[in-house]
């Protein structure tokens, strides 16, 4: 599961951060996801551990990846990932992340239900061309030798000109999506493993937007 909690502020600092902490919670006791992604979480370290300790008392674990500073000083758009104790299992080290790779984080889990292990990464995609091909590139690290790799994100861009209204050519940044997600299409004239990506290319899957199956 993905969530854009659009600025929870993981200390719970308010009566709306409250009220999206309940939302999840309530979406953790009834449908009790695997995997939850969560971006644009505020807060430093001291907080995550606040939200850290809401979420254990639910039965699920949770890594983070604190975001910049903002402009009051707070740190702002951190990740956060959590997965449920009943299904899934974490070995030591769980999370890797990257100071040249921002709004990215990776974490090593295994499914109790069959022991395969799967590299779960959450991403929130920055505006930067430069900055989101780190990330992109940070998260195949990740995944490249893993059984099961998945890749929860709100990428801020897409792989297809189809998809932007004024059908215009992103360049690079475009490529590289569609190099990430798999993308083939007759528009823009690409098919899977014809760039950056290679043997990537031709193994990923986009699911959602106006991709595959349901986001």
């Amino acid at each position: 599961m993905l969530w854009n909690s659009q600025g929870l502020h993981a200390g719970m600092d308010s009566s709306e951060a409250w009220k999206k902490w309940w939302w999840i919670r309530d979406v953790m006791m009834g449908d009790r996801p695997a995997v939850i992604a969560l971006l644009e979480v505020h807060g430093g370290i001291a907080e995550m551990r606040v939200l850290r300790k809401l979420a254990r008392a639910q039965m699920y674990d949770m890594v983070y990846s604190v975001g910049a500073q903002g402009k009051a000083g707070a740190p702002m758009f951190g990740v956060v990932l959590l997965w449920c104790r009943a299904q899934i299992f974490a070995p030591d080290r769980v999370a890797q992340r990257s100071m040249s790779a921002p709004r990215t984080l990776c974490a090593n889990l295994k499914r109790k239900c069959d022991g395969v292990f799967m590299q779960v990464a959450a991403l929130h995609g920055e505006f930067a061309p430069a900055v989101r091909l780190k990330q992109l590139q940070f998260v195949q690290e990740c995944q490249a030798s893993a059984q099961v790799a998945i890749t929860l994100a709100d990428f801020n861009a897409v792989p297809c000109r189809s998809w932007r209204v004024n059908r215009s050519e992103t360049g690079a940044s475009m490529s590289v999506m569609q190099d990430f997600t798999g993308w083939s299409c007759s528009c823009c004239r690409r098919t899977p493993g014809s760039g950056l990506g290679g043997t990537w290319s031709s193994r990923a899957r986009l699911v959602g937007g106006k991709g595959t199956d349901e986001g």
